[in-house]
């Protein structure tokens, strides 16, 4: 008796997906092997782990859903390898397009996926390896629309990473989604960008980007006048981010004095930007300060040294006669010094130290 029950049920569940006489007709799927678009993959019904993924049959680009919310029944995804019929907004207007040739020249990328997902659902779109695309280089725009009968593509704003393009809280229902390049998105926006000396007496160059789009490299350059300039490192980028990234790179050999950086940023297409000029002063030895000046009686000096050791302070006035000289012992780092200068007549000086090494530096003080 219970078999011919449960045959009696499974008869009236097929007739009640088939023929609409029953008046409590059950909702059924139907799976069918026939592609939608140039080709398909279906899950009936997928879980909130699951991840549902069409990949394109030339390149390894492809799109993948997941992260269901809800209650989905089942989703769709498909791929059609042709180029839009209706391809405005992204492709064909404003800065946004889907080609090489620029705003207005109309769409060259011959291939977009769509989703079909039918419940209470929401789910994330995320368009894997997009650099492999031929038509969109360099992409940086996930674009999309409901179906092909809406005439404008717009930019999903998705997440942008160095391979993936993902979109999340998608609904239910149909979409399409298109590679687009916005030719207006700034390639690098810089957070900073300075230049430091270390304890070891070299130049260290640090900067960190907030968003990054197609960019290739940095280089880092340095001059000493702003018109001639010298290679100090090459930095790869990340492609393309949208979240912080740092980087840094040494100059070893700084130039004696004042040196000048730069940054330069290269995108993947040749073109490049450069940031404004930072420096570092590179003194081995230096007088920091004098004080108090003008003089009287007595002056105090503060001496800065890599090293310490013995120097030469020698006073000389302003026909170059030397008026003072002593040997003095230093400490590495910052040395305070006291000079009595009261035999000597009003005027200007200079304070002159010279090391064991015979480097120089010189501050001026006057006396009255």
């Amino acid at each position: 008796m219970k078999k011919q029950i449960y045959l009696l049920a499974a008869v009236l569940l097929t007739f009640s997906c088939l023929l609409p006489i029953f008046s409590f007709a059950l909702p059924c799927w139907t799976a069918s092997g026939a592609a939608i678009g140039n080709a398909s993959v279906y899950i009936y019904p997928p879980i909130a782990t699951t991840t549902i993924t069409l990949t394109h049959t030339v390149t390894t680009e492809s799109l993948s859903v997941t992260a269901f919310t809800g209650s989905p029944s089942g989703v769709h995804i498909y791929r059609v390898d042709a180029v839009p019929q209706i391809y405005s907004g992204t492709c064909a207007s404003g800065s946004m397009v889907c080609t090489n040739g620029g705003p207005g020249i109309g769409c060259t990328n011959d291939r977009y996926f769509g989703v079909f997902a039918v419940g209470t659902t929401t789910y994330t779109a995320t368009y894997n390896n997009y650099t492999a695309n031929p038509f969109v280089i360099p992409a940086n725009v996930l674009a999309g629309r409901n179906d092909n009968s809406v005439a404008t593509w717009v930019n999903l704003a998705a997440t942008i990473s160095a391979t993936t393009l993902t979109k999340t809280g998608e609904s239910a229902g149909r979409g399409e989604y298109l590679l687009g390049y916005d030719v207006a998105a700034v390639p690098v926006e810089l957070l900073y960008f300075t230049a430091n000396l270390t304890i070891d007496k070299k130049g260290l160059c640090q900067w960190a980007t907030a968003t990054e789009i197609n960019n290739n490299y940095f280089i880092v350059e340095r001059t000493r006048d702003g018109v001639h300039y010298d290679f100090v490192g090459k930095v790869n980028g990340a492609g393309n981010s949208n979240s912080a990234l740092y980087y840094s790179t040494l100059d070893a050999d700084p130039y004696q004095g004042v040196s000048y950086y730069r940054l330069k940023q290269v995108d993947f297409d040749g073109s490049t930007t450069y940031s404004k000029l930072v420096s570092i002063n590179l003194e081995n030895l230096e007088i920091i300060t004098i004080y108090p000046n003008p003089a009287i009686d007595n002056i105090d000096y503060l001496i800065s040294s890599p090293q310490a050791g013995n120097v030469t302070i020698t006073v000389v006035d302003v026909l170059g006669r030397i008026i003072l000289k002593r040997e003095e012992a230093i400490d590495a780092g910052l040395t305070k010094k006291q000079l009595n200068v009261a035999s000597m007549s009003d005027g200007s000086y200079l304070l002159r130290i010279t090391t064991q090494n015979m480097e120089k530096t010189q501050k001026q003080f006057v006396i009255k």
